[in-house]
């Protein structure tokens, strides 16, 4: 087996020891999905320092132990004292969901005032579309749970504006869902669209 062709049979079976997606090895330091995707295949050009380090950090491998096993060796996993990972990620409560997601609102509130500092613009826009997947994830937690009773109509007024511009489907999957949670019981008993 060539060295690159047994790199790749590390990194897929440690991912499947961990249970990890290429999403979930990005999120702890890993290479891009699509980078691990050629790793996997054992494409040698997308191989760099860089990547070996990365490779190393999210399959929780000691440090040259990727850069070992392109040269034949055997990766070693770090002991479990070390750095841990939750598996499903960060928990963050949904008042810090609000807090943060009312702090980006009023920084693009504030930099439509400051439109010729593109910098600023562009950074606060990063931030905003950060953000955007947790605050989706809260709105929808938030109209599923009141979607019936005395509650809902004071939810639904309170995200109505927030509702009303259509998301672009590709940044915001959930966004169809929250439109559909939001409308009147009749309505949605009708199988009426969002």
């Amino acid at each position: 087996m060539d060295m690159t062709a047994r790199l790749a049979d590390a990194v897929r079976k440690r991912r499947a020891e961990l249970s990890l997606n290429l999403i979930q090895v990005r999120d702890r330091g890993g290479p891009r999905a699509p980078i691990m995707v050629r790793i996997e295949r054992g494409d040698t050009e997308v191989i760099t320092p860089e990547i070996l380090d990365a490779l190393d950090r999210s399959l929780e491998w000691t440090i040259g132990s990727a850069a070992s096993t392109l040269e034949g060796g055997t990766p070693t996993p770090r002991e479990t004292a070390e750095v841990q990972f939750a598996p499903s990620g960060v928990t963050i409560s949904h008042g810090e969901v609000a807090a943060l997601t009312a702090a980006t609102f009023r920084l693009q509130q504030l930099s439509s005032d400051r439109a010729q500092d593109s910098d600023l613009v562009e950074a606060i826009e990063d931030l905003a579309q950060a953000v955007a997947p947790l605050y989706g994830q809260f709105i929808t937690e938030l109209l599923a749970a009141n979607t019936h009773g005395l509650g809902s109509d004071i939810v639904v007024d309170a995200v109505a504006p927030l509702l009303a511009e259509r998301a672009d489907s590709e940044l915001d999957e959930g966004a169809a869902l929250r439109r559909w949670l939001a409308m009147p019981d009749a309505k949605r008993d009708r199988g009426e669209d969002a």
